[in-house]
């Protein structure tokens, strides 16, 4: 019998809003001490697999728009087999190496991690625990550990990784570096942002499933750091509840997967404010216009997605632009409870 259950993963998303609280005080002090024992770096590499990835993927701009400093995202197998990349700065040490892993325990990553350290690159980890193999590999560590739970796919985890990601970033964008608690920066509000945010998608992503259910793949897509978010939502949907999913980019799937598309497919459009909001908008009306069901995240007053779109997932307004990645993926895990639900499976369904 499987150990994973659908109510699980509902659980995982019911403490979303509690972790944030606690966990944004906990990394803030954690990243303090990192960031005074050094200067902020010319050049971050991020790295990790899965929802590591995404979660860094979704915070690769906030890290890319430090002043003075340049991010760069590498495939857990691609930092060990081919290092950083590029000719690093002078001295080597004005590279910083970030390794994400909730569970701490990838071997791989470990093992890039400790290329870079041996090429002169400065390295942290993001884990769950510090006594694991990436913790262990890294000269700096930040763990996100979380009380235990029954097993689900990573909720929790992922938005933990996304916070210490998120933080990083606004710490080194202070002059000087400022602590990173509970209310600075808009910080106090997340909270209750996002249980709001769960609560009004319930409904919406109830109804977008029953459509789902009926056809594969579920297509994500979102652009600059919605990307990320895509392919987490789809990695939350294949998963949760079997179901083949895929997260694109919005200018990419018009170019490609399209053609191999059904024209009354439905499709997830991530269309935050922010600089791709206008290509999610011409997106909606192109598939709008093909015939497809369309399905944006958005704000509720978005007029120009709610001309376009069928349905909408609607995130909270007012949300601080530098933590919007922490609120733009919440949909992704009650949707996938709710196929998996209408499926009868569990998640990490074996076909």
């Amino acid at each position: 019998m499987s150990p994973y259950t659908v109510a699980a993963m509902r659980a995982e998303v019911a403490d979303l809003a509690a972790d944030l609280a606690v966990l944004t005080g906990v990394l803030g002090t954690q990243l303090d001490e990192l960031r005074c024992a050094a200067p902020a770096p010319r050049r971050i590499v991020l790295s990790g697999s899965g929802d590591s990835l995404y979660a860094a993927q979704a915070a690769e701009h906030a890290l890319d728009r430090l002043p003075g400093t340049t991010c760069a995202l590498r495939s857990t197998q691609r930092l060990l087999d081919y290092g950083v990349g590029g000719a690093l700065p002078e001295p080597a040490g004005a590279t910083l190496v970030v390794g994400i892993s909730a569970s701490g325990g990838s071997a791989t990553l470990a093992a890039g991690l400790d290329r870079a350290r041996a090429a002169g690159c400065r390295t942290l980890a993001i884990v769950g625990s510090a006594d694991t193999p990436v913790g262990r590999s890294a000269q700096h560590t930040v763990a996100t550990k979380l009380p235990k739970r029954p097993p689900a796919p990573g909720i929790r985890s992922y938005q933990a990784s996304l916070l210490a990601l998120l933080l990083l970033a606004e710490g080194w964008a202070d002059a000087p570096p400022a602590p990173a608690a509970p209310g600075s920066g808009g910080l106090a509000a997340l909270p209750e942002l996002v249980e709001r945010t769960v609560r009004r998608q319930a409904e919406p992503c109830r109804r977008l499933a029953e459509q789902l259910v009926r056809t594969a793949p579920v297509q994500v897509l979102g652009g600059g750091p919605a990307l990320g978010t895509a392919r987490y939502a789809a990695a939350k949907v294949i998963e949760g509840a079997g179901v083949p999913a895929l997260g694109r980019d919005l200018e990419e799937w018009w170019h490609v997967e399209r053609f191999a598309t059904d024209a009354d497919a439905p499709l997830i459009v991530l269309a935050p404010p922010g600089p791709s909001h206008g290509r999610a908008v011409r997106l909606c009306a192109q598939a709008r216009d093909r015939g497809h069901l369309v399905a944006a995240v958005a704000e509720p007053d978005d007029e120009e997605i709610r001309q376009q779109a069928h349905l909408v997932l609607p995130l909270p307004g007012g949300c601080p632009p530098a933590w919007s990645p922490l609120v733009e993926h919440l949909f992704a895990a009650p949707l996938a409870a709710d196929l998996a639900e209408l499926l009868g499976r569990v998640p990490f369904h074996r076909r």
